[in-house]
């Protein structure tokens, strides 16, 4: 699906990148960051060069059809204000313009369009299992698991989800607010010499997984990744289809982890 342009000398695949920029809540995304990584981001391997093109893309472009596979390769969705803003908001499926929205996404994976979902962008691809065997219960569960574009076989995990302003029985179990509690510490700061601090968010030491082609000549088995709320990924008893995975979290919860204040101060 990548479109070759071809000279003299060698070939050049230009991969097409729609990324979506909706943040139908107004939350922010960081979504600028985007467009300045990946525009114009090039590689060479043997005569083969490769290099990224990417474009905005909004609701109304997609519910126009312009999510097509003759203009696009790849559909990214970030997270925050637009991967999270639109998991919420696409769990109103009752709404005629919902429904399409995600039939426009779904056509365009199935006609071999590819989908990269980084935090809420992953939880909008996918249904949402909570903990001890129950089901969804409150208002951000129930919304991201009707959010899902059924495309995966994979789902999202969270012990418990919730909106703090809308969870009436935090003060009693604020346990069940769960991964949104690290969604909400992000708090803009200033360093000594003045440097500012625009993150939040827990490092996690990452275990990479060497048979990924992706991370075969990868230098390292460990990788310390800062995770800030976003879901886990639980793949089905029964694989339907070729799953691949980069990186697992510890196998221990980090919560119950007694060494974890010393071990991630190094």
């Amino acid at each position: 699906m990548l479109k070759n342009q071809i000279d003299t000398q060698k070939t050049i695949h230009e991969i097409r990148v729609a990324i979506l920029a909706e943040e139908p809540l107004g939350w922010g995304s960081g979504k600028h960051f985007f467009p300045e990584i990946l525009n114009g981001y090039s590689w060479k391997k043997g005569n083969v060069s490769y290099k990224i093109r990417s474009e905005y893309i909004y609701d109304k472009d997609i519910l126009k059809g312009k999510l097509d596979n003759s203009y696009f390769d790849v559909l990214l969705v970030p997270g925050g204000g637009i991967g999270d803003g639109e998991a919420v908001v696409k769990g109103f499926t009752f709404f005629p313009k919902v429904k399409k929205w995600k039939k426009k996404i779904s056509d365009f994976i199935k006609n071999g369009g590819g989908y990269v979902g980084i935090c809420g962008g992953a939880a909008l691809f996918t249904d949402l299992v909570v903990d001890k065997n129950r089901k969804p219960t409150t208002f951000l569960e129930r919304q991201y698991n009707k959010s899902s574009l059924n495309m995966s076989c994979v789902s999202s995990y969270y012990n418990y989800l919730a909106t703090p302003l809308f969870y009436l029985f935090q003060n009693c179990h604020p346990e069940r607010i769960g991964a949104t509690a690290y969604v909400f510490s992000f708090a803009p700061g200033e360093t000594k010499n003045g440097i500012k601090i625009f993150t939040g968010g827990v490092p996690i030491d990452f275990k990479i997984n060497k048979n990924n082609p992706i991370f075969s000549d990868f230098p390292k088995n460990i990788e310390r990744i800062r995770w800030w709320g976003g879901p886990a990924l639980v793949l089905p008893k029964n694989l339907d289809r070729d799953v691949k995975i980069l990186a697992t979290y510890p196998e221990k919860e980090m919560s119950e982890n007694g060494d974890i204040s010393v071990e991630y101060q190094v």
